[in-house]
C-alpha cells in the first residue's frame, strides 16, 4: 500500500514547508459576538489546496500569524499555542476513519489516540478529537481535532502549558468547537482492503534465553486460498493491566518476505527483555507483499490479545 504523502508537520514546528505543499492560506472573517463568550470574536479561515477550507471563531483580541500560509494563534489568556491547517493527505491510500486515525497518531507523538467521534452520524465530513500532551519544561497539554473531508485530514491542535491547562480547558474546548470545514465533503477512502488474509492464531513463551531475555513465540496463518509472502505484523506490548507500553511494527529476520502457502502456519520469535515486564500482547494487522515499501495490510476482524 502507498503511504501518504508527508504533507505532516511535527506540533510546534514551523509549518512552511507544510502549506507550500498543501497550497494554503488564510484570511481572517468579519468579528462577530459569541453567545456563549459574550464578548467579540473573530473567525480565521485557512484554506487546504483547491477542494477544502477550515474555519475557526477565537477571541478578537488573540494574535493571529498568517505569514507563513497557515494559522498561528496565540491565546492572550494563557500560555500556549493554537494551529490550524496541519493536514495529511491524499486520504486516497487509507480505507477507513480508523485507519486514518491510526496514520495520524504514528504520525503526531503528542496525540494519546483515545480518539472520539465529535460529529454526528449524520455529518458528511467525520471528526474526531484525541486529548494529546508535549513532554518538555512546560509539560503542555491539550487536544488535537480532525476533520476529514475529501481528500484532505485536517487539524485544529491546542496545546497549554501544564500550570495553565485546567485554566484554560474550558475555553480552549468552546473555540474548538467551532472548528468546521466550510463545504464538507464524505472522505475519499480507498476501496476497503480484505481482511483477516493473516492472523494471529497463537502467541506464547517458548523459552528462556538467559542473561535477562525470553523467547516469545508468535504463530500467523495464511487464510487467504493462494500463497503469500509474509512480511510482519502491528504488536502493543501490555503491562499487567493491560495498558500499552510500547507499540511497533515486527517484521521477518532481514524484513525478507517468507511464502506462506494456503492454510499454512508460521511462528516468528520474538526476544524480549524481563525489564520491561511485558504482560501480553495484542495485534491489530498483518501486512504481506513483495516488499515493506509496498506491504498490503490486512487488518483482522477482530483485534488479537493474549495475557501470559
Amino acid at each position: 500500500m502507498s503511504k501518504i504523502s508527508t504533507l505532516y508537520a511535527l506540533p510546534l514546528l514551523a509549518l512552511s514547508a507544510l502549506c507550500a505543499l498543501s497550497g494554503c492560506s488564510t484570511s481572517a472573517g468579519q468579528d462577530t459576538v459569541s453567545q456563549e463568550r459574550k464578548e467579540p470574536t473573530k473567525q480565521v479561515a485557512v484554506q487546504i489546496g483547491d477542494a477544502n477550507e477550515v474555519t475557526i471563531d477565537i477571541p478578537e483580541k488573540w494574535d493571529v500569524d498568517t505569514s507563513s500560509g497557515y494559522a498561528n494563534i496565540t491565546p492572550d489568556d494563557f500560555d500556549g499555542i493554537i494551529q490550524v491547517g496541519v493536514n495529511l493527505s491524499p486520504v486516497s491510500v487509507v480505507a477507513s476513519d480508523e485507519e486514518l486515525l491510526h496514520v495520524w497518531q504514528d504520525s503526531d507523538t503528542s496525540v494519546t489516540g483515545e480518539w472520539e467521534r465529535v460529529s454526528t452520524d449524520a455529518d458528511m465530513a467525520p471528526m474526531y478529537e484525541s486529548p494529546a500532551k508535549l513532554e518538555g519544561d512546560k509539560n503542555a497539554e491539550g487536544i488535537v481535532r480532525v476533520v476529514i473531508s475529501g481528500d484532505d485530514a485536517i487539524a485544529v491542535n491546542a496545546y497549554i502549558a501544564g500550570d495553565d491547562w485546567d485554566e484554560a480547558k474550558e475555553e480552549i474546548e468552546e473555540v474548538l468547537n467551532t472548528f468546521k470545514v466550510s463545504d464538507p465533503q464524505a472522505p475519499n477512502y480507498s476501496e476497503p482492503a480484505q481482511k483477516d488474509v493473516f492472523t494471529i492464531v497463537n502467541a506464547q513463551k517458548t523459552k528462556e534465553l538467559g542473561y535477562g531475555f525470553w523467547e516469545l513465540g508468535v504463530t500467523v496463518q495464511n487464510n487467504s486460498d493462494v500463497a503469500k509472502n509474509f512480511l510482519g505484523f502491528q504488536i502493543d506490548e501490555l503491562d499487567a493491566e493491560g495498558n500499552i507500553i510500547n507499540s511497533y511494527m515486527s517484521y521477518n529476520k532481514n524484513s525478507m518476505p517468507t511464502v506462506v502457502e494456503p492454510g499454512q502456519q508460521l511462528t516468528i520469535p520474538l526476544t524480549e527483555a524481563h525489564e520491561d515486564n511485558i504482560a501480553g500482547i495484542q495485534s491489530r494487522y498483518c501486512e504481506w507483499g513483495d516488499d515493506i515499501s509496498t506491504a498490503t495490510r490486512s487488518d483482522y476482524s477482530q483485534p488479537f490479545k493474549v495475557m501470559f
